[in-house]
């Protein structure tokens, strides 16, 4: 069970550097593959899952699905899947209730229940469940590492306006720098739907702060990145990206697919609700609603690998 602070978004607090990494082929099992799927959206997840085992690829070290209030046929789907994937380990997580307890909570306790992706997987691949892989080879594979080779984080790279005031709620956390956040300020950010990134990365800074419970937690990782000088690479030749800003109407081919909804729950993965509140917004106390953590939660754990 976790306990969250109000208004520091990540301990600050610095992991251990981790040798350069090594050149992709020889490596195997470098990925965990993380997905939450919420509702009665069964045709997502199922879009979403057998396009991964379809496209799966020998440096997937394991597949972590997080359930959010699901139905029961969501919740089927995601249980015979991870039974008969066999490629590799598969661990559900679910609150004991079968509650909605928000996309970055649930996120957070995805990375850190044991056995945590802090261990052994060099990068974490997120996507929500309406991307999905579609045509994906070896060289997809090959061009996400190498650009992980270059860049912290890699996605389809998104832009927003700060808001509020953001800047004075940035300026107070441990990782802030001293860049400067001007009024309108442009955040740069890889969209949440997908992105791959860095494991040591996101130990290192305790992302998903304890405070993001549905909406800004890529932004906020964005502008985590700029303040440590962390790159953050547009994969455009390696996903589409279908947000009305930026979709051109043509289908690629051997992409994965991201699906980038509006405010109002992302077309699958929840609803925003009403009292939440961005934490980032604020300066010195305001209302917080963040007892979002303390939350009892059930692990699956599908380990039957056949070679």
């Amino acid at each position: 069970m976790e306990s969250s602070s109000v208004l520091r978004l990540g301990n600050g607090l610095v992991g251990t550097s981790r040798q350069p990494i090594a050149d992709f082929s020889k490596r195997l099992h470098m990925f965990s593959v993380c997905i939450v799927t919420y509702g009665d959206y069964p045709e997502l997840i199922s879009r979403t899952l057998f396009s991964l085992k379809e496209h799966f690829h020998g440096h997937i070290k394991d597949v972590r699905i997080g359930l959010n209030a699901v139905s029961p046929e969501t919740f089927n789907v995601v249980m015979k899947w991870s039974g008969t994937l066999h490629h590799c380990p598969v661990y559900v997580y679910q609150e004991v209730d079968n509650l909605n307890v928000g996309k970055y909570p649930l996120m957070r306790r995805m990375f850190r229940e044991e056995p945590a992706v802090f261990g052994d997987s060099e990068f974490i691949m997120w996507l929500d469940d309406d991307s999905y892989f579609d045509g994906v080879t070896d060289d997809w594979w090959n061009n996400v590492y190498r650009e992980l080779r270059v860049h912290t984080v890699v996605g389809v790279r998104h832009y927003i306006v700060s808001r509020g005031n953001q800047g004075h709620g940035i300026s107070e956390q441990p990782w802030y720098t001293g860049k400067e956040i001007p009024r309108r300020h442009r955040f740069e950010f890889a969209t949440g739907a997908w992105w791959a990134a860095r494991t040591e990365f996101i130990e290192r800074w305790d992302y998903p702060f304890p405070e993001v419970y549905h909406n800004g937690g890529d932004s906020i990782l964005g502008e985590l990145c700029r303040q440590q000088g962390a790159s953050i690479g547009n994969f455009v030749e390696g996903a589409q990206c279908h947000a009305k800003c930026c979709y051109k109407g043509t289908t690629r081919n051997n992409v994965v697919h991201v699906n980038v909804g509006g405010r109002e729950g992302r077309r699958g993965i929840g609803k925003k609700t009403s009292e939440e509140i961005y934490p980032w917004h604020f300066h010195g106390e305001k209302p917080q609603s963040y007892e979002h953590h303390n939350f009892d939660l059930k692990v699956y754990k599908f380990d039957g690998v056949h070679k």
